[in-house]
């Protein structure tokens, strides 16, 4: 064999191990892309999760809208009625663009640290919608909120010795504000029952001897009744120092009422 046949031999021996190789090696495909790549992008990381673990995962992955800023409303500390909160809440969310699992989802940012360790205390997966988490935190908290007065605690107000009128009347008003939606009447009787004045009760029953008489117009007579005692003191204090008479003594009834000059 010649040298030219022997290296042709070899060449061709080496041409077959190459397509041999290329045979026996497995060619990698590329991976197809999942047709849901795109949502699952969108699907928050446990990084993401704020941790509420009574939270189904559907209220975890609430999408918020874009540009979601709602307006700023008070923190609940559990003090006010949790109903009358939820639905101050609620309404703010909606017109953020935000839906019922938006709410939920977005609550924790809107309680006090101690409501807070409250909604993460709960069992796990026990809230599952808006609704749940409403009916939870109002029988958490409606038994233990500051609840408004009533016409009682206007009973409570009284005048007491040496107590000037003015101050008593501002008292019993500021404790009025705190109290929605009581009558006119029990105001007013509630007002008459706390004054130390026989005078300025029988004048304000006078005036309301038809029922007719409103809050505002019975302040308005204590506030003159007020004035008019102040002035009358004062004279009557002036009057002792220069040791002489007043020269218009106060008239009085037959009950020895003092009539007041804005009774004429």
């Amino acid at each position: 064999m010649t040298d030219i046949d022997e290296m042709i031999r070899i060449g061709t021996i080496m041409r077959i191990m190459t397509i041999g190789i290329i045979v026996m090696t497995p060619t990698r495909r590329r991976a197809t892309p999942s047709p849901n790549w795109h949502r699952r992008s969108m699907t928050p990381t446990d990084d993401e999760i704020d941790g509420i673990k009574a939270y189904i995962p559907r209220i975890h992955k609430a999408r918020r809208p874009k540009g979601f800023k709602p307006v700023p409303i008070d923190k609940y500390d559990g003090q006010t009625n949790p109903r009358e909160w939820l639905q101050l809440y609620s309404m703010t969310i909606r017109s953020a663009g935000g839906d019922s699992y938006v709410m939920a989802n977005y609550l924790p940012v809107c309680l006090d640290p101690a409501i807070r360790i409250w909604l993460t205390s709960l069992p796990e997966e026990s809230i599952t919608s808006w609704g749940d988490l409403n009916r939870k935190l109002i029988e958490s908290f409606q038994a233990t909120c500051n609840r408004p007065g009533n016409h009682f605690d206007l009973t409570r107000i009284k005048q007491k010795t040496n107590e000037p009128l003015r101050y008593y009347i501002k008292q019993f008003c500021a404790k009025k504000t705190e109290i929605p939606n009581v009558p006119n009447k029990q105001i007013i009787v509630a007002f008459q029952g706390g004054i130390r004045s026989d005078d300025l009760v029988h004048e304000i029953g006078r005036r309301n001897h038809d029922l007719k008489l409103t809050a505002q117009e019975c302040f308005e007579i204590a506030n003159k009744f007020a004035s008019g005692k102040s002035a009358l003191d004062d004279t009557g204090e002036k009057v002792k120092r220069s040791g002489r008479t007043s020269p218009n003594p106060p008239r009085r009834t037959r009950r020895g009422s003092l009539i007041m000059w804005f009774t004429r």
